[in-house]
């Protein structure tokens, strides 16, 4: 039988993230149905590069290739706490074919023995500010448990924002909790906004949303012992966008 071979008609489809550390992260998607091959394919290009929230990407990037029957590629030697946008390709001996919508993972905080704590910035405009605020945990936040009895509540949802409350740790633990840490992640598990708050409030907006997008939300509240525990996550989507031309 003779055919012609093409790139690729379509995409890897259910690009999700999983094993983050702070220098590391797993990619893994579903195999290209044999309908969009086009040709025999040859295998799938996972490209991954070093962004800035809201900013032009930097520089740093990078491309693993795997074989056809491989959906998955483990991602090493990262920088902690940075955050990646991801995107992967099938290729057939014509060439390679189209590439999703990029998804986006923060590779995690390191944590170590040393009682010291050191930061560094790096500023891209002159008169430029910053503002960090961190916790001291015993544990990485993504090893804290569901604490089932402790919700959270979505107060209000519009088509940019999300209102949402949570019931005070304190008093369920009977011990204090000096902070919470609210994390927003997108329907591919990557993390879209988090937000460090004191432990008395109990209330937080999340602006600058896309409409018509889902999202799950959850809270991590920290006691004095430095453990973390974790709300059941809630799922919500923003709402429509009305247009000021239709009614």
């Amino acid at each position: 039988m003779l055919y012609f071979s093409l790139v690729p008609g379509r995409a890897p489809s259910d690009i999700t993230f999983s094993e983050v550390t702070a220098t590391q992260f797993k990619v893994t998607w579903k195999t290209l149905p044999q309908r969009f091959h086009n040709g025999r394919l040859l295998g799938y290009r996972v490209y991954f590069r070093r962004s800035a929230y809201y900013l032009n990407p930097f520089n740093t990037s990078g491309v693993v290739t795997t074989s056809p029957n491989v959906t998955w590629v483990l991602i090493t030697g990262l920088g902690p706490v940075q955050r990646y946008d991801v995107s992967v390709a099938a290729f057939t001996s014509k060439g390679e074919g189209p590439r999703p919508s990029r998804y986006y993972v923060t590779t995690e905080v390191p944590f170590f023995d040393s009682n010291n704590i050191t930061a560094s910035f790096n500023m891209r405009r002159l008169r430029s500010a910053i503002k960090a605020d961190y916790l001291i945990l015993g544990k990485s936040l993504h090893a804290a448990q569901v604490l089932y009895g402790w919700n959270l509540t979505v107060v209000n949802t519009t088509f940019s924002s999300i209102l949402i409350r949570w019931a005070n740790l304190t008093s369920l633990l009977n011990r204090k909790v000096g902070h919470y840490v609210v994390f927003l992640n997108r329907r591919n598990n990557s993390v879209a906004f988090h937000q460090v708050v004191n432990g008395d409030q109990l209330t937080t907006e999340i602006k600058g949303l896309t409409h018509l997008t889902n999202y799950t939300v959850e809270v991590v509240g920290i006691d004095t012992l430095r453990k973390p525990y974790k709300t059941p996550s809630e799922a919500i989507m923003t709402a429509n966008r009305k247009s000021k031309y239709f009614k």
